[in-house]
C-alpha cells in the first residue's frame, strides 16, 4: 500500500474517498483498520475547511426532530400555539418567534443556536406568494397549475424575480415572449402562453401589494 498523504487538492480529496470506499468495513486494529482511521480523519479535516456545511435550517431541523420523536403538528401546538400557526411556522409563512425558539429547546431539546439562525424573508414569504399565485392565477386567467408543483414552483420564482427585477430599475415589463425565453435559458419550464400571462398579471399583483 502507498504512503498516506496530507489531502491538499480535490483530487487528493476524490483519491482518499475513493480509498475509503475500498477500505470500508476492515477490522479495527488490522493495517487495513488503521489506514482506514487515518484517511477518515484527513477526509474529515479537509472537508471542515474547504466544504463547510451550513448548520441546519431552523425550519428543518424542527421537522427533523418532530420525524426523530414521531411528533406530528398536534403535538406541537403547546409549543407553537395554534394548529394555524403550526401550519404557519412550518410552510415558512411566520418567523419563528423568541417564545417559540425558547419553548422549543426546552421541550424538544432543539440548540438556541440553530433556531435563531437568521432566514431570508423571501423564504418565509414564498410560500405565501407561490399560494396566492396559485389562487390569482387560477381567479385571473380561469387556469389551474398542472405538472410537477417543483417545477411550478421554481417558474414562479423566476417570474417573480424577473418582474420584481423590472421594477426595480424602473424599466419596460419584460413581454411574456422575453419571459419565455428567459425561462428556457435557465433550463426551467415555460408551460403555456396563457399561463405564463396568467402567472405575470399574478406577480404584478402580489408585488404591488
Amino acid at each position: 500500500m502507498s504512503e498516506i498523504k496530507p489531502i491538499r487538492s480535490e483530487a487528493d480529496y476524490e483519491a482518499a474517498v475513493a480509498e475509503v470506499e475500498r477500505l470500508w468495513g476492515a477490522r479495527s486494529g488490522t493495517p487495513e483498520g488503521d489506514r482506514l482511521d487515518v484517511l477518515a480523519t484527513l477526509i474529515d479535516a479537509y472537508e471542515n475547511e474547504h466544504h463547510p456545511i451550513d448548520p441546519p435550517d431552523p425550519i428543518e431541523a424542527i421537522k427533523f426532530r418532530m420525524e426523530q420523536q414521531g411528533l406530528g403538528r398536534k403535538d406541537v401546538e403547546g409549543i407553537l400555539g395554534t394548529r394555524t400557526r403550526v401550519a404557519e411556522v412550518l410552510n415558512r409563512r411566520r418567523r419563528l418567534s423568541i417564545n417559540m425558539i425558547r419553548r422549543l429547546h426546552e421541550k424538544l431539546g432543539l440548540s438556541a443556536e440553530v433556531l435563531i439562525r437568521p432566514y431570508r424573508a423571501e423564504r418565509c414569504e414564498e410560500a405565501g406568494r407561490l399560494s396566492s399565485a396559485k389562487s390569482s392565477i387560477s381567479d385571473r386567467a380561469g387556469l389551474e397549475i398542472g405538472g410537477n408543483m417543483s417545477e411550478v414552483s421554481k417558474t414562479l420564482n423566476a417570474i417573480f424575480e424577473m418582474v420584481r427585477t423590472d421594477r426595480a430599475r424602473g424599466v419596460t415589463p419584460r413581454k411574456t415572449n422575453a419571459m419565455r425565453a428567459e425561462l428556457r435559458r435557465r433550463g426551467l419550464k415555460t408551460f403555456s402562453q396563457g399561463w405564463l400571462q396568467g402567472a405575470r398579471s399574478a406577480a404584478d399583483a402580489l408585488l404591488g401589494q
